[in-house]
C-alpha cells in the first residue's frame, strides 16, 4: 500500500482484484470548511447547514431521530459524509443520502462476497469507520419529491467534489 500525505488530503494506492489505482481522500476540516463556505452563500447555494454528529454504537439513531426531527420539520432527507481515521486524522470516505425519520447510515464491515468499495478499502488498510458523521442539510422544500431530489443533488456533489465512495 502506497500512502502520500498532503496538507488537506491523503492518497492511498487501493488494490482490487490485482489492479491498483490511487485514491485521494480529504480531511474532515477541509471538507467542513468548504461546505460551510457554500452555506454562507445564502440563497444561491443548495447547502443550508453543516454539522457533525457522533453516532453511538448502541442504538445509533435513537438520539439522532429524537434530536433532529424536532428541528427539521421542513426537511425529510439529508446528505451525509462518513469518515475513517488514519494517523489521528479523519478522512471522508462515503457520501450518501438518507432521511431523518428512518436513517440508514451503516457502519457495518465487509461481508462475504461484499462489493461495496468503501468496506473493501477499509479492510485492505485494516481500519474501521469513525463514528462521527458530517450532516449536510439543504434549503428546506415544501414537498418530499423536491426535498429528496435536492438531497440527491448534494450527495452527487459531495461524492464528486471530495472523491467519496457511494453508500
Amino acid at each position: 500500500m502506497k500512502i502520500d500525505k498532503k496538507n488537506d488530503s491523503i492518497i492511498f494506492r487501493f488494490t482490487y482484484k490485482g489492479f491498483a489505482l490511487d485514491f485521494e481522500f480529504f480531511n474532515i476540516e477541509y471538507i467542513e470548511n468548504i461546505l460551510n463556505d457554500l452555506a454562507k452563500m445564502g440563497d444561491e447555494s443548495a447547502v443550508d447547514e453543516v454539522y457533525r454528529i457522533e453516532l453511538p454504537v448502541t442504538h445509533p439513531f435513537a438520539l439522532f431521530k429524537e434530536k433532529h426531527t424536532k428541528y427539521n420539520k421542513d426537511r425529510y432527507y439529508f446528505a451525509y459524509i462518513k469518515f475513517f481515521e488514519f494517523d489521528g486524522v479523519k478522512y471522508g470516505l462515503v457520501g450518501g443520502k438518507t432521511n431523518y425519520l428512518y436513517p440508514d447510515i451503516s457502519f457495518d464491515t465487509l461481508g462475504k462476497n461484499d462489493k461495496r468499495f468503501a468496506r473493501i478499502f477499509l479492510n485492505e488498510i485494516n481500519k474501521n469507520w469513525d463514528r462521527e458523521v458530517l450532516i449536510v442539510n439543504h434549503k428546506p422544500k415544501s414537498d418530499r419529491a423536491s426535498d429528496e431530489q435536492l438531497s440527491l443533488f448534494i450527495e452527487c456533489f459531495l461524492q464528486r467534489r471530495f472523491h467519496l465512495f457511494n453508500s
